[in-house]
């Protein structure tokens, strides 16, 4: 139950940052080179895609949780298990779509520490989106798995603070 609130409230949260690059799509800016509105959509479809894999991920989770694991065949957890587990490596393709286009987004319109932070967000969860070995580092519940994950965290923090402190200043 947690979880779904803290991933509507992440989606509240994307509805701000798509609000927030088409305010600052409409300020003049003549040495922008790519419109941003474009930039809009592929942010709201990697959220999409974000919340959809984690949604489902915790979803496994929540099932073997609540009793399949010490109940079920072993084949059948280990099943929910991997699967879960593909869900979270398929969420950082959405995690990479969300903050690269808003870092593009960022970038041509002259915010550029945010959008280098995250594009840099973007390549790390680009990669850990290839994490499909079997074990160790690249691995779905391996470190750079874990690291997208803190990175998202922190990301969404940054990201939700950058919009309060705007929405002071409008």
């Amino acid at each position: 139950m947690l979880e779904t609130a803290s991933i509507a409230l992440f989606l509240v949260l994307v509805g701000g940052l798509c609000s927030a690059l088409l305010r600052r799509a409409v300020e003049p800016a003549p040495s922008r080179q790519v419109p941003v509105p474009a930039v809009v959509p592929v942010a709201a479809l990697g959220a999409s895609v974000l919340a959809t894999c984690q949604l489902l991920g915790y979803g496994l989770i929540a099932v073997l949780a609540l009793g399949t694991a010490e109940r079920g065949d072993e084949a059948v957890v280990m099943a929910l298990y991997d699967a879960s587990a593909i869900a979270f490596v398929a969420s950082n393709v959405g995690l990479a779509l969300l903050t690269g286009a808003t870092g593009l987004g960022l970038l041509f319109t002259g915010a550029r520490i945010a959008g280098i932070g995250s594009v840099l967000v973007a390549i790390v969860a680009a990669g850990a989106s290839l994490t499909y070995a079997a074990e160790g580092a690249f691995s779905p519940h391996g470190d750079l798995g874990f690291t997208a994950l803190i990175l998202q965290l922190l990301w969404t923090v940054a990201a939700a603070i950058a919009l309060l402190r705007r929405s002071r200043t409008d």
